[in-house]
């Protein structure tokens, strides 16, 4: 991809990871408001009481499992999604959990559709038209990456095939990463499943709809897997490499699900329909010699892919670093202990038309970067059944060197260390204390021109509540962009907010050191959100300039140990904007450059400006059809034919820049008489008003 051109990337699902979450898996699903979900779960795992677990977990959040399918074939197929449907849909489910390989997740994936769609199946691409309930994933192998796709491969008996399901809809809901439940995989599925993930990142990588995003999680996965699955394949009970395993798989997932894969997967699929090769060990077969088949095309792409393998590629152009990936995914494979060639995987010579044939017309191909003829296609099944090595490289003696490596003594791993302590002290301050503290932090953020502009054109109006332990009550924030200036309220007064944000002081302090995320602390629901949370993440580029105050905020707070009391702005007077108005218009209808535009527009004008604690409108009039112009205030002969009213706060607002003048009048904040238009095309012709106002503001 050479170009920024048009695509969409798909980034459910939710993603939880860490050792030993499955025992929170309650409280995960709590947030999806579902009552009786229906668990899909390999037969291993309920012979060891992982099924326990979960009922337990859900039990505990008031959601207790309805039901269970457990005797999950290798492959998935129509027949097992049938019986669970029935099964789920007498219990009444309304969500369902899958915990197990790809076969499992996909089964589930069958059985959501089905339940979505009132008892059907139907084969094709994006042809789900129902909601579906829904679906949280929890894999036990680390390679197919069902948990995070928008695909499932479920096997037709009748036919002899493996369908390919791809909706949107099918991407789980949640996906649940506990390296704990891989450590049980033998060896052989620790390797066959490692190298499904690497053919779905290196195949996503080389597809013909890769783009920016797929490309840095495809490169991610392929980094994590050439370093932690000979590491997982030694060590079953490395936990970090089991770790990196379960997410690079996840990676992968959501990396091939935007782009879908190539040559290697339809060749795969077509394997393994017919003679039943493991379809991780199939990708990891194919996967060096479609890398050699493309790689006239795509060297690029395997250069870069060398890069993430941890080649050393200085010195070397493309077309050599993309041999040398080739290679090195090669000699994984084998390392592995994995099947040499078609011919060690079980298939005879003559079943290489039969997968020929199903390979060609398989839907993966359409995204692969060069079409083989069927000539090309039986030269190239030929070639892994014989287990040539592919680009030439002497596959045998770099494996030796390898293995001679291997043989050599390692220094003793050390597990990491403890991410050490942020030593962010509380914020120790008392409720008066943290009213004039944020007061001064927010009233000087707001009063910055871009920030002002930014949350003016929101129309937002933002509460934040604070609270702690040694407080009687919250600390209450209001921010009021709805029109008229950015107001800012404390203790409950002002208009009743369209978000309110809740939260500890400490989390707050946390968040403007910069040593906290937000999403994360949304997460784990360190801040409470009421209200639409896409309003406020559209405000936080507005407001990075905050980091910078609170910085120097504490500072002060550091030098002088308390807080400064901020002073109430007090009201402008009728008297100081009188001046103000007519200082601000001599000034700026002199400037050639305004007076010009404004007189050829002939336009009779008035500004009528109102506040509360006046007697009396300011009011100035301006006729534009005069050289010079003529401006009066108070009463006048002159008769405007567009007349302008708003409060004196307004339009100190628009002139300091802190409001934007099509929001201001469609809010009805700025009241029109007369033609708008007339007015607004005048904007352009005193932009150096902007600059002036501020000379001359009595309010300020």
């Amino acid at each position: 991809m050479d170009t920024l051109d048009y695509f969409e990337f798909i980034a459910t699902p939710r993603i939880v990871y860490g050792l030993g979450s499955l025992e929170r898996i309650g409280k995960v699903c709590q947030r999806l408001g579902c009552k009786k979900p229906f668990l899909v779960i390999d037969r291993v795992f309920v012979d060891a009481g992982t099924d326990k677990i979960i009922e337990k977990s859900m039990a505990a959040e008031g959601m207790p499992v309805c039901g269970m399918l457990t005797d999950i074939p290798p492959d998935s197929d129509l027949e097992i999604i049938s019986k669970g449907y029935k099964q789920a849909a007498a219990a009444g489910a309304d969500m369902l959990v899958a915990l197990g390989g790809g076969s499992t997740l996909d089964t589930a994936k069958g059985l959501r559709v089905m339940l979505g769609m009132g008892g059907t199946l139907p084969e094709g691409v994006n042809v789900i038209t129902k909601p579906l309930p829904p679906l949280v994933a929890v894999p036990t192998t680390a390679g197919t990456g069902s948990e995070a796709t928008t695909a499932a491969v479920i096997r037709d008996k009748a036919r002899g095939l493996k369908l390919g399901f791809t909706d949107p809809a099918l991407i789980p809901s949640i996906a649940l990463l506990d390296p704990k439940l891989t450590m049980t995989m033998p060896q052989s599925i620790t390797a066959g499943t490692g190298m499904d993930a690497m053919a779905h990142a290196v195949e996503s990588l080389h597809s013909t709809n890769s783009q920016f995003v797929s490309q840095g999680l495809a490169l991610q996965a392929i980094r994590l897997i050439a370093r932690s699955l000979p590491r997982a394949l030694e060590d079953g009970g490395d936990l970090e490499a089991r770790g990196e395993m379960m997410l690079a798989a996840t990676m992968a997932g959501m990396a091939f699900s935007n782009t879908l894969v190539g040559m290697a997967h339809a060749a795969a699929h077509a394997a393994g329909a017919a003679f039943r090769i493991p379809h991780g060990t199939a990708c990891g077969l194919f996967l060096p010699y479609v890398m050699e088949f493309n790689l006239d095309v795509s060297k690029g792409a395997y250069a870069e892919a060398a890069r993430a393998l941890g080649i050393d590629t200085a010195g070397m152009g493309d077309l050599e670093a993309a041999r040398a990936a080739v290679s090195a995914i090669r000699n994984l494979h084998l390392d592995a202990g994995l099947p040499p060639s078609l011919d060690k995987a079980g298939v005879p010579r003559d079943g290489l038309e039969t997968i020929m044939e199903k390979a060609l017309k398989d839907g993966s191909m359409i995204t692969n970067p060069k079409q083989p003829t069927p000539v090309q296609m039986k030269a190239f099944l030929t070639k892994v059944w014989l287990g040539e090595p592919p680009c030439g490289a002497h596959a045998p003696a770099v494996d030796a060197e390898r293995k001679q490596a291997a043989q050599t003594p390692k220094p003793e791993q050390k597990k990491p260390a403890a991410k050490p302590a942020d030593d962010i002290a509380p914020l120790d301050l008392s409720l008066d204390q943290m009213y004039a503290y944020y007061s001064k932090l927010f009233n000087a953020l707001i009063e910055m021109p871009p920030v002002a502009q930014a949350l003016a054109k929101s129309g937002i109006i933002v509460q934040f509540a604070y609270s702690n332990e040694n407080w009687d009550k919250e600390a209450l924030f209001t921010i009021d962009c709805s029109g008229g200036g950015i107001k800012l309220y404390t203790a409950g007064d002002g208009p009743a907010p369209q978000v309110a944000m809740r939260m500890s002081s400490d989390t707050a302090h946390r968040f403007w050191l910069q040593k906290l995320d937000l999403m994360t602390a949304i997460n784990k629901q360190d801040i409470v959100l009421q209200g639409n949370l896409n309003e406020v993440m559209g405000l936080l580029p507005s407001i990075l300039p905050g980091f910078a105050i609170y910085a120097q905020l504490e500072k002060e707070r550091a030098e002088k140990g308390v807080p400064v009391e901020q002073p109430e702005e007090q009201p402008i007077t009728e008297e100081q904007m009188l001046a103000t108005i007519r200082a601000f218009s001599e000034k700026l209808f002199s400037l050639p450059e305004v007076a010009a535009p404004l007189r050829k527009s002939g336009i009779r004008i008035r500004f009528s400006y109102f506040n509360e604690t006046w007697n009396n409108d300011v009011v100035l009039t301006a006729d534009c059809g005069q050289d010079p112009i003529a401006v009066d205030f108070g009463p006048t002969s002159i008769e405007p034919v567009v007349t302008m009213r708003m409060h004196s706060d307004t339009a100190r607002a628009f002139w300091l820049q802190k409001l934007n003048i099509m929001s201001a009048i469609t809010k009805g904040d700025i009241m029109v008489e007369g033609n708008i238009n007339e007015a607004v095309a005048l904007l352009p012709a005193i932009m150096p008003g902007f600059a002036l106002f501020k000379e001359v503001d009595g309010g300020a």
